[in-house]
């Protein structure tokens, strides 16, 4: 398994992610300080630097296009956004989903709504409906099987996430629709819980009515079927 995080000003963040349990991390930086570059140095990151900043689609679309170079043979790819350190981690057990029966499993949050609505009792992973306007793929931290990466670019020109998607919000939500379109199934595992909260706070970012109209757009040209 390998890993791409996606960085920006979250310097402070970078020496706590685990290392031993992934073959290799690919950091990218969107406004790289010297202090960046010099931690992912130390700690053995690979890094790839982007010419803009604030496209996290196009970021973490990088940052895979780079392992899949250099790392041709990986089976499956890890994303983590730059503040979401795991606080409970088992990589093993992601592995064996993805290796079994599932071809992407979303990581839980410390303060998760998904889990009072996916998780039931003492259930540690769920398969989740994708194919809802407010489908609960959310991108801060899942792993992916590179048989579903690609299935899911030759389906949208090459990308795994649009990289129209510019504004905060959306881009994952898309890709849970195209999972949804395209027979993946993907779930929900609190075996592995990262950093940080989810859900409920798009009232929270200005541009989420910019990036919910390319949504809707994004649908409409994709043919996609929402339930």
């Amino acid at each position: 398994m390998n890993r791409v995080i996606i960085s920006h000003g979250q310097t402070n963040y970078l020496p706590s992610f685990y290392t031993s349990c992934v073959q290799n991390t690919v950091v990218v930086l969107d406004a790289p300080t010297d202090e960046d570059t010099y931690l992912c140095k130390i700690h053995g990151y690979n890094t790839v630097l982007m010419p803009k900043m604030g496209n996290r689609s196009a970021n973490r679309n990088a940052g895979l296009s780079y392992i899949m170079d250099q790392y041709p043979d990986t089976d499956i790819v890890e994303f983590l956004d730059g503040d979401r350190v795991p606080e409970a981690y088992s990589p093993m057990h992601t592995q064996e989903l993805l290796r079994g029966t599932a071809d992407c499993v979303l990581y839980t949050c410390v303060k998760d709504t998904r889990k009072s609505k996916y998780i039931v009792g003492a259930a540690l992973d769920t398969v989740v409906d994708t194919g809802t306007m407010c489908n609960p793929f959310y991108s801060c931290g899942f792993a992916m099987t590179t048989q579903a990466i690609r299935r899911v670019q030759e389906f949208n020109q090459g990308m795994l996430f649009d990289e129209r998607f510019t504004e905060w919000g959306c881009e994952d939500q898309l890709l849970g629709l195209i999972c949804s379109h395209l027979g993946l199934t993907v779930v929900l595992t609190t075996t592995t819980t990262i950093a940080g909260d989810v859900g409920g706070d798009a009232h929270r970012h200005g541009t989420y009515r910019v990036a919910l109209q390319k949504y809707v757009d994004a649908i409409r040209e994709l043919g996609l079927t929402v339930r």
